[in-house]
């Protein structure tokens, strides 16, 4: 046999193709009923047919969303017209109703190969002009018309069941885009091909093409709507007859695949099939787990979903029955089967085991962010920084400052003062006031003292011909140009004092530093420490007793030596200069201190997330998607539906009502309380106590049973609470169970917000 088509037909995965079709087919991709590939599967010659196949195949895998059936008529017909021919010959029917395209074209007794693509017999032709001629008896022909499909004995059925797998490859192919699902739901005879194909059980030598009916059958089921027979027969356990329509016996081989299969592939189509078919709302009927009396039905689908949560190895199982099973909890009072149908053990294991998904396949990483301090609370101003604690020190110095220090503030540096006299004014007023002073929100001066301080700084210059001084009310004026923050301003004492005249915003600069002097008695004035270095050593060369002159200083050297005496002497000098200073540009800067005012610093956390898609919205977060997702689905949809049934019954913390609900029927010292409802005991009481508390047997169920899903949820809060504080993907499916576990907290909450 030749080898097989392009693509790998494989319902796990399709590899990729490494290299697609020839630019030159593209013409024949147009619409229409005369479109080549349409024409050529009608013709019934092999070699086209195979030809439009292996083309379609690639074509439908690299760009199945611009292949829409809808431009092609006919064409979904034509590829099913050869899986129905393959289903009528598994089935057993006669060769005639299968076998007209295998016999190929006839020419004096012999078949002809067009040359193109593949035979019958599954050899390759050579070009469009060659011809080969097999030789084909009618004997032989005749004896084949009652001989049953056999593709491992005959080429001819061989290629019919490749052909098959082929059409049911394109036609699974288009099947993933919502334009052809919409039109395949509406080809003729489509269920009944769906009927045929996945009814068959000896399928071994093409496996594939029930797995890909069973594709394309997920992506039709939302379209097809059920009988009243499948309620009746699988819900209501009753006797009937045999289905009568096609939807019918669909989901009874659906649901015998899931419940009796052990093939992997078969239960997982199974699965994603009844998925499909639970989300149209008619069906809600046929899917119940709970009848009106509270009593399990035969369904038992939800039990086969509950089966498959220890799957953790398998996680495309894993998600389709969890997939499966958030459609029936959703389906009227299905949720409360957790509480109705399995004991308190098992709903906490349950329980144990969607929260123990929330953990496949997240990935943790540590996030630092960076903190702000709240400035604009009411409590900043209290909260010690470094800006206050420096002007504290500063306060405190000025305080502390004697007449000869206040006077020496005033005066500026020789190198300053040469450049600022030298401006004209007002610029010279404005420089000499940000040398001198520096903004002070709580700060203050007198009008008087800077007017004062001023005028001795400028009038020598004045005098000897540089800028006048400016009039003392344009100097305060300009104040605020030079400190934005600064006004002048006239603070009126108590009755009978003086008025204040002060400049409020503004106080002496202390980083005043003075001109460097060397100690040695009869130096040269110095401006720099370097010049009052070389200074020292000078007068210490020029000494012979070892006595140091620094004023104040008492040392002497004692070495009997005169050299010994000078170099000790040289030494001890160096201690009157400060310690050599590294330019700010090259001098190591020290940590920050962190946890500050001004430096809050970072915190830092875990953060987990489990798989996710992005959303085509910008700054919007990821969506969540897998089986951590769906399993919090599932909890959060059977934690709500508890708490409605609680909430219905009258079942309130004495504290808080739930909107709708009437008080609570039964007093809170009645029954112990866990997270605002009143827990009932879940082994049945007293029926006279019953009947006196005014609630049916039947109301007694939905409670307990809600209690009891109530309780296993209550038992796994603190994971939920890790959830949602590290998981930014499931915080908010997370915090909606909580509040449906507490539903107390939540308005409290929102007071004590408001209080605040």
């Amino acid at each position: 046999m030749a080898a097989p088509g392009p693509a790998v037909r494989t319902l796990r995965a399709v590899q990729p193709l490494t290299q697609g079709p020839s630019p030159v087919e593209d013409p024949y991709l147009e619409g229409g009923a005369l479109n080549r590939y349409y024409l050529s599967l009608r013709s019934g010659i092999p070699s086209q047919v195979d030809w439009a196949l292996s083309r379609l195949t690639v074509y439908t895998y690299d760009m199945a969303e611009k292949f829409l059936l809808s431009q092609f008529p006919g064409m979904a017909d034509a590829l099913a017209e050869y899986v129905r021919r393959w289903c009528a010959a598994k089935r057993g029917l006669p060769r005639s109703a299968w076998d007209q395209m295998q016999r190929g074209e006839l020419l004096n007794g012999y078949r002809i190969d067009q040359g193109i693509g593949y035979g019958d017999d599954g050899s390759q032709g050579l070009a469009l002009a060659s011809v080969r001629l097999t030789a084909s008896s009618s004997k032989a022909r005749r004896l084949r018309d009652h001989v049953a499909f056999q593709p491992h004995v005959y080429a001819q059925d061989a290629a019919l069941e490749r052909r098959a797998a082929d059409a049911m490859l394109i036609l699974r192919n288009l099947s993933l885009t919502p334009e052809n699902v919409a039109f395949l739901a509406q080809v003729p005879g489509i269920l009944e091909l769906i009927w045929h194909t996945v009814s068959l059980d000896d399928v071994d030598e093409c496996v594939d093409i029930p797995l890909h009916m069973l594709e394309i059958l997920e992506c039709v089921a939302p379209h097809m709507m059920v009988s009243d027979w499948v309620r009746e027969k699988f819900v209501q356990a009753a006797a009937v007859d045999g289905p009568k329509y096609l939807e019918d016996r669909i989901f009874a081989r659906l649901y015998e695949y899931v419940q009796t299969t052990d093939d992997r592939a078969y239960l997982l189509g199974a699965l994603r099939c009844l998925r499909a078919l639970a989300s149209h709302p008619s069906n809600a009927s046929a899917l119940a787990e709970v009848d009106p009396t509270l009593q399990p039905t035969s369904l038992q689908l939800m039990s086969r979903c509950l089966m498959l949560l220890p799957l953790t190895q398998d996680p495309e199982l894993l998600e389709a029955s969890l997939d499966l099973l958030y459609q029936l909890v959703a389906i009227g009072d299905n949720a409360l089967a957790l509480g109705l149908q399995l004991t308190a053990p098992r709903t906490h294991a349950v329980v144990q085991f969607l929260t123990r998904n929330l953990s496949l396949g997240k990935s943790v990483w540590e996030r630092d962010t960076p903190l702000t301090a709240n400035a604009t609370a009411w409590w900043a101003p209290d909260i010690p920084n470094m800006a206050r604690i420096k002007q504290r020190r500063e306060m405190e110095l000025r305080e502390r400052m004697t007449a000869e220090e206040r006077a020496r503030w005033k005066v500026l540096p020789a190198d300053v003062q040469a450049t600022i006299t030298a401006m004209p004014e007002p610029q010279r007023g404005i420089e000499w006031m940000k040398t001198l002073f520096e903004p002070d929100a709580q700060g203050e001066v007198t009008q008087m003292d800077f007017w004062i301080a001023y005028r001795d700084q400028f009038t020598p210059a004045a005098q000897a011909g540089a800028a006048p001084l400016q009039p003392a009310a344009n100097l305060i004026r300009n104040v605020s140009q030079a400190f934005p923050g600064a006004s002048a301003m006239v603070i009126q004492g108590v009755q009978g004092a003086q008025p204040r005249f002060v400049i409020r915003g503004i106080a002496p600069r202390l980083r005043y530093t003075p001109t460097p002097q060397c100690p040695w008695p009869g130096s040269a004035p110095t401006t720099t420490w370097a010049e009052v270095r070389t200074q020292l050593e000078a007068m210490v060369a020029q000494t012979t007793d070892g006595v140091c002159r620094c004023v104040g200083c008492p040392f002497v050297a004692t070495e009997e030596e005169e050299e010994a005496r000078r170099a000790t002497l040289r030494r001890h000098v160096l201690t009157h200069l400060p310690p050599p200073r590294e330019p700010a540009d090259r001098a190591p800067s020290a940590a920050m201190a962190m946890s500050t005012q001004e430096h809050p610093g970072v915190i830092s956390f875990d953060v987990e997330r489990t798989p996710s898609v992005p959303t085509a919205l910008p700054g919007e977060p990821p969506s969540p998607c897998g089986v951590a997702f769906l399993s919090l689905l599932v909890l959060r949809f059977v934690t709500r539906a508890a708490a409605d049934v609680l909430r219905r019954h009258g079942y309130g913390c004495p504290n808080y009502t739930y909107g709708g609900a009437m008080e609570p029927v039964r007093a809170a010292s009645e029954r112990g309380e866990l997270f605002g409802f009143p827990m009932a005991p879940l082994a049945g009481g007293d029926s006279a106590t019953s009947k006196a508390d005014g609630a049916s047997d039947q109301d007694e169920r939905w409670t307990n049973a809600a209690i009891q899903i109530m309780e296993a949820v209550a038992g796994v809060e603190e994971e939920l609470m890790a959830i949602s504080l590290r998981n930014d993907i499931l915080c908010r499916l997370a915090n909606d169970t909580l509040i449906a576990i507490r539903p107390h907290i939540a308005p409290a909450s929102a007071a004590a917000t408001e209080d605040m």
